[in-house]
């Protein structure tokens, strides 16, 4: 692996593509998977029926060199059995080179699979230390019982411009924002800009920046047990230490290993899906923040910008308790006990927030922006927000913009933001629908909703 003060990679241009579908068809070993078969047109199917499935391709021969890059795509749908209750669900890919005893955690990849019936596509990029031969490749279909088909799958070999790692040529800007706000509104916006670069796949929550700040937190903690795999538990998961400034990062040794570890696996991954060709002419990089890293952002990224979102306080509140009534499950009360910690931590949020850009009147690194400016005057609120983070407002985005705003209302996805206590109901009549309980404390939170413009009904 290389240390993080080598040269790093970028694509550059496609070797060889080699459909490997019906490798899974031909000698394959398995473990933990039944009822696996094999049909030219449909692709592979099985079944996991333990926690660890493993699927062993037949043995192969590929040269590797470290100026080359390997990604493995797969299109796949996932059913979870019915009593699987896990949120994070997970493929894996390792391979193995020449040599070595077996399939090690330190050559595994994972990615987040969403169940369903439908097709998804999964990168896998990687790219050996060294020269060395690929022999062997194994997939994980997942980490819980359940049914999967693989339709497509094929093996991409890429060379690699070497280019010296420096400072960001970039401005990142990231949106920090409380659940159901309008982020990914906002993202789908700015993604129409040509000057943008970001991970294009809806809901736009493949976050590079979000994961490098809680792995540089994580390495803090130090000794490790120098597993990727006991990496990437701690990542999804621990409540980490606080944050220490960037060179302070870079000087420690463990953390050298696994930024290494990090920029060649995850940063490759993320760049081709925000499209890599585009980074010369795309210099702002857009993606979603939790609001708990945005001390971090700012030590590590001097020059980024920070769009702090807000809504309607009681209206947000009525938004998530539909979404998590209609998806049967808490999605942004992160195991409150109840409603009245949800409102508490929801404006606990937003009194955060607003102290953010309280403390930076010249609108340097913060910018308040209101969901509902940016459905009823889409225009005017873009150009704003183009203008704070130093992104050319142009005629065309402007028409890109109208065009979204004038072919959207007939999809579901924009009627979303007229419906659903959005902006065509009145506050009077959202307000009635929230019990006494809960309005007596919103009431104590008066100054938030007239500090941001929302008079109390």
């Amino acid at each position: 692996m290389e240390s993080p003060g080598d040269e790093q990679p970028l694509a550059s241009g496609i070797v060889q593509e080699i459909s490997i579908l019906h490798l899974f068809g031909e000698g394959i070993r398995s473990t933990d998977v039944v009822e696996l078969s094999f049909d030219a047109a449909r692709g592979v199917s099985g079944r996991s029926k333990g926690s660890d499935p493993s699927l062993t391709l037949p043995p192969l021969s590929l040269t590797v060199l470290p100026s080359l890059l390997f990604e493995v795509v797969l299109e796949l749908s996932f059913a979870p059995a019915p009593d699987v209750r896990d949120t994070y669900i997970y493929t894996q890919l390792y391979y193995q080179l020449e040599g070595a005893a077996g399939f090690s955690e330190d050559f595994a990849i994972s990615r987040k699979l969403a169940p369903g019936d439908r097709f998804q596509m999964l990168h896998f990029r990687f790219r050996a230390p060294c020269k060395s031969r690929l022999v062997r490749l194994r997939l994980d279909p997942s980490n819980v019982p359940g049914s999967f088909v693989i339709s497509s799958a094929k093996l991409i070999v890429m060379k690699c411009e070497k280019k010296k790692r420096s400072e960001p040529s970039f401005t990142p800007v990231c949106i920090s924002n409380y659940g159901r706000t309008g982020s990914t509104l906002l993202m789908k916006l700015l993604s129409l800009h040509p000057m943008v670069m970001c991970v294009r796949e809806h809901p736009y929550e493949l976050n590079i920046i979000s994961y490098f700040l809680k792995f540089a937190r994580l390495v803090r903690k130090a000794p490790f047990a120098g597993k990727q795999a006991d990496l990437m538990e701690n990542i999804w998961g621990e409540s980490l230490c606080s944050p220490v400034g960037f060179q302070q990062w870079l000087d420690n040794d463990v953390f050298s290993k696994y930024y290494s570890m990090f920029l060649s696996t995850y940063l490759p991954d993320f760049l081709s899906l925000c499209d890599v060709s585009r980074f010369e002419t795309a210099p702002f990089y857009i993606e979603k923040l939790p609001g708990y890293f945005m001390e971090d952002f700012t030590a590590v990224f001097p020059n980024g910008k920070i769009i702090l979102l807000f809504r309607d306080p009681h209206k947000t509140y009525l938004s998530i308790k539909k979404f998590e009534s209609k998806n049967e499950y808490k999605a942004w009360s992160w195991g409150k006990a109840n409603d009245l910690e949800l409102i508490s931590a929801m404006m606990s949020f937003f009194a955060a927030q607003i102290q953010c850009y309280t403390n930076d009147p010249e609108q340097r690194i913060y910018l308040p922006v209101r969901y509902e400016d940016i459905v009823a005057s889409p225009r005017g609120t873009m150009e704003k927000i183009c203008t704070f983070i130093g992104l050319p407002f142009s005629e065309f985005f402007a028409g890109e913009v109208a065009g979204y705003f004038s072919s959207a209302p007939s999809t579901r996805e924009f009627q979303q933001h007229q419906t659903s206590g959005g902006i065509q109901e009145s506050r009077t009549s959202s307000w009635e629908k929230i019990p006494e309980v809960e309005k007596n404390l919103f009431y104590r939170c008066r100054k938030i909703f007239d500090t941001l413009g929302y008079p109390m009904p």
